[in-house]
């Protein structure tokens, strides 16, 4: 990795993230350097939007570098308050969970939650904003029941539900009852957008494995069905180039050994080949993960795909700032994520209402979007154009 491209802050974040990997003493030199260099305010906003702003506490104290007292006062709430966070979402997760197991409901959190026992034991402050979990999708009206009857009711966020069981593959419930800031699940019924002819893990229900919190034992995908879960949420609208999942990723490539013919077969068999190669090129490039080469040579990316994934990356990671700016590097990258290019080029032709209400900040539902919408295959290349042309 180049270091020389990044400014001292960008530095100091991505060291910092290292350092969440593993601590080595070796490395304080240079944590000093890039301290005395850095704009700490700089760095904390880089650190805000990369979502990684409370390992910066707990990193610094180990390193014993100590910017200003304003600063070490920040970036302590920051940790603290994410800590108070977290951990209530821990034990609410297991709370439904015990729910799910006593109705015989399979069910397994995703990321977050999941990560906490076994990626980020040593520092349990990685953000989350809500409780994903995962459920098959015929047990779909038990587990609404469940959670209903745990205190939590459906939140649609003012679009029809048809559109959630339709076209997504997830849907919100709210719980009001249990801390003043109010708790979110995100029930999946699939880690993807359902495809023709095409089932996404077939065997990720049978390869479900154990870990253990100080609450109890529970169940998590296992370690290569983590990754995929990481590869395909990155299809979904939302900051692609976030750092925070990168470490996620980095994390399960360091602390297990990975099955990887069955990672190789699966993204082959699921057209998922491009979004491990992002995933898998974003850890290797930021932390250093190791990748086997055969890995690199059996994904068979096309020379021209690579090189355009990998600019991509390497000159937006820092670059994206504001939703506008994280809407305009999605677009661009949403055709980076497909193994074919007129998969995306397909998606984006037939997107959903409320998703092309989503993207141009549009009321759902009322006249003037309906009328976009049907007429979208000229809207949208206009709308492109004219942001081009404005620069906006």
């Amino acid at each position: 990795m180049n270091k020389d491209q990044f400014s001292p802050e960008e530095q100091l974040v991505l060291y910092i993230l290292q350092e969440v990997m593993v601590h080595d003493t070796a490395r304080t030199p240079l944590a000093q350097r890039l301290a005395i260099l850095s704009d700490w305010e700089k760095f904390k906003k880089i650190a805000v939007e990369q979502e990684v702003i409370s390992f910066a506490f707990p990193v610094l104290k180990k390193t014993e570098i100590v910017p200003d007292k304003n600063t070490l006062d920040s970036l302590y709430q920051k940790h603290v308050a994410t800590l108070a966070w977290t951990l209530p979402l821990e034990r609410e997760y297991l709370r439904v969970a015990a729910l799910f197991q006593e109705a015989g409901v399979d069910i397994v959190p995703l990321k977050g939650i999941a990560f906490l026992e076994d990626l980020y034991s040593d520092f349990p402050s990685r953000q989350m904003c809500d409780i994903d979990i995962l459920i098959k999708e015929a047990d779909f009206l038990k587990a609404e029941k469940l959670l209903q009857g745990a205190g939590y009711t459906k939140d649609l966020e003012g679009l029809k539900e048809g559109y959630w069981r339709k076209h997504q593959c997830h849907i919100v419930f709210t719980n009001l009852r249990q801390e003043k800031i109010p708790i979110r699940i995100e029930m999946h019924w699939g880690l993807d957008f359902k495809r023709k002819n095409r089932e996404v893990l077939p065997e990720l229900w049978k390869r479900i494995c154990s870990a253990f919190s100080p609450q109890g034992p529970f169940k998590v995908l296992s370690p290569e069905d983590n990754l995929f879960s990481l590869a395909l949420h990155l299809r979904r609208m939302g900051n692609i180039l976030r750092l925070k999942n990168v470490l996620d990723a980095a994390l399960i490539l360091k602390n297990h050994s990975l099955d990887w013919e069955y990672i190789l077969k699966e993204a082959d068999r699921g057209k998922m080949r491009a979004s491990i190669f992002f995933l898998l090129f974003q850890a290797q490039y930021f932390l250093g993960s190791y990748i086997p080469p055969f890995v690199w040579e059996r994904l068979n990316i096309p020379t021209a795909q690579k090189k355009k994934i990998s600019s991509f990356i390497t000159q937006e990671t820092f670059a994206s700032s504001g939703s506008k700016k994280v809407k305009q590097v999605y677009k661009r990258g949403h055709f980076l994520l497909y193994d074919t290019w007129w998969e995306p080029f397909f998606y984006v032709l037939n997107i959903p209402l409320e998703q092309f209400a989503k993207f141009f900040d549009l009321p759902p539902y009322a006249l003037k979007t309906r009328l976009l919408y049907l007429n979208r295959a000229w809207f949208i290349p206009f709308r492109e154009v004219m942001q081009h042309l404005t620069g906006k």
